[in-house]
């Protein structure tokens, strides 16, 4: 009798295991949300744990920075040119050094930057784990063509404000008057009547992009909404599931032995 109890409170501690399971996975597994913004901690240093690093040409002198000399192993980042528009950049590219291999070469463009996002999970209950997730998560949502605006850095000190950051999109200016630098230079050498006409229509063209990269964004955002939580919901009823079939063994097993 006293080995029947301990099978039964063997397989009743699994059952109620593989329940909780059930439960406390799908949690673990939920989705962090993408940040609001894009945060900075410091212009031109290596990238540290969990640090938002913007690269300049002032890093090195020139205009490539390599995986090695800015410890940029399993970065996210993007790479921004100048606009019209005083601390707004074009994205030009949104990367992740996945591989960490020495020899990988990030270009800055001219007048631009590089800006790197690195997560910190050496705690993955911790809130900067969080915190960094979610910045990256705000990276890989920018696309290429997208506006973005700098604040709280000063390029030329390398001076970074305690909120400074990086948001999508240009604050307080219209995308009609924005154009990328090089544009800027090949239009300046036109008559002033063609500068005009190209200006509307690059003005035009910028906004249509715009819009139509924000909407693919959150049409991604949607689809990854519900892959995650279909996901979530196949887990747990998996796990119910099997805690089911346990619980019918251990009832089983006592029917069967009460018989004998």
């Amino acid at each position: 009798m006293k080995k029947i109890g301990f099978k039964l409170f063997t397989l009743t501690t699994v059952c109620l295991m593989l329940i909780s399971v059930a439960f406390v996975v799908p949690v673990l597994a939920e989705e962090i949300e993408p940040a609001d913004s894009i945060y900075v901690t410091v212009v031109n240093a290596s990238v540290t744990a969990g640090s938002g690093t913007i690269f300049t040409s002032d890093f090195n002198d020139t205009n490539t920075i390599t995986t090695n000399e800015a410890n940029l192993k399993w970065v996210t980042f993007f790479t921004a040119k100048p606009t019209s528009a005083e601390n707004v950049f074009e994205v030009v590219a949104v990367d992740v050094n996945a591989d960490g291999l020495p020899y990988n070469e990030i270009t800055i463009p001219e007048g631009g930057f590089i800006y790197t996002g690195h997560c910190d999970d050496r705690d993955m209950e911790s809130e900067i784990y969080v915190k960094s997730s979610a910045n990256l998560k705000a990276i890989s949502n920018l696309s290429e063509g997208d506006l973005v605006t700098v604040t709280g850095v000063d390029f030329t000190t390398g001076t970074v404000a305690a909120d400074a950051n990086i948001t999508a999109g240009a604050s307080d200016v219209s995308l009609d008057d924005i154009t990328s630098e090089d544009t800027s230079k090949e239009e300046s050498k036109q008559e002033s009547d063609i500068i005009s006409t190209e200006s509307d229509k690059d003005g035009n063209s910028s906004e249509v992009k715009d819009d139509t990269s924000k909407e693919e964004s959150r049409v991604n955002s949607v689809d990854n909404s519900d892959a995650e939580s279909e996901k979530n919901n196949t887990i747990l009823y998996i796990g119910l599931g099997v805690a089911a079939i346990v619980l019918i063994a251990v009832i089983a097993y006592i029917a069967t032995k009460k018989k004998k």
